[in-house]
C-alpha cells in the first residue's frame, strides 16, 4: 500500500458524492470539514434540490448522519424543498451503498505508485478514480438495497439476514 504524503500542516480534504441507479453527481472535494452551511450552499440547493425536481415523485435522498448533514439548517431546506429523506439506523451506516465505492475509491488512490505527494496530487487522484468507476458497479450497489431493507426496518437491531451470515461466516471460519 502506497500512503498519501501529506503535510500535517495539511488539513487533508473532506469528498463528497451523491449516487443512484442510473447516475452519479460531480465529486465534492472540500478542503478540510464540512459546515451544515457549507453542505446547505453547496450541496443541498445546487444539487440535491434540483436532482429533486428533476426526478420527483420517485428521490429519496440518503445521507450519512454526518453533523453537517443534520444542521437545523438542512432539515428546513430539505423540508421546504419536499426532498423525502430515507430513515436510517444509527447503528448501520455500513447498509449505505456509497460505502462500497468510497472503500474502492480509497484502495484505488492509496494503491497508486507513485502515491500522491500533496493534497494537490491527492485531489487530482480522487477525482481520476472516481471518474474511473463504472456507473454499472455503482448501479448494482444502490440496487441492492432492497436486500438491506430487513436492517433498515429492524433499526440497525439482528435480523435473520444478519443472523444467517453470522452463522454461515462462523462455521465457514472454523473449516
Amino acid at each position: 500500500m502506497h500512503q498519501p504524503v501529506l503535510s500535517p500542516d495539511e488539513p487533508g480534504v473532506t469528498v463528497w458524492a451523491g449516487v443512484s441507479s442510473q447516475y452519479r453527481t460531480a465529486l465534492h472535494l472540500v478542503n478540510g470539514t464540512v459546515t451544515s452551511q457549507y453542505y446547505l450552499n453547496n450541496i443541498i440547493n445546487p444539487v440535491i434540490v434540483p436532482l429533486h425536481e428533476q426526478h420527483r415523485p420517485d428521490f429519496i435522498f440518503k445521507d450519512d448522519n454526518a453533523p453537517a448533514h443534520r444542521g437545523h439548517i438542512i432539515r428546513e431546506r430539505l423540508l421546504e424543498a419536499g426532498v423525502l429523506q430515507m430513515e436510517w439506523p444509527a447503528l448501520s451506516p455500513d447498509l449505505n451503498p456509497i460505502e462500497n465505492p468510497w472503500d474502492h475509491l480509497s484502495h484505488r488512490v492509496e494503491g497508486r505508485n507513485p502515491a500522491p505527494q500533496n493534497l494537490s496530487d491527492l485531489r487530482a487522484a480522487l477525482q481520476e478514480e472516481c471518474n474511473a468507476m463504472p456507473q454499472q458497479t455503482i448501479s448494482r450497489l444502490v440496487n441492492s438495497m432492497r436486500r438491506r431493507q430487513a436492517v433498515i426496518d429492524a433499526r440497525g437491531h439482528m435480523t435473520k439476514f444478519i443472523l444467517f451470515y453470522f452463522i454461515f461466516w462462523h462455521m465457514g471460519s472454523t473449516v
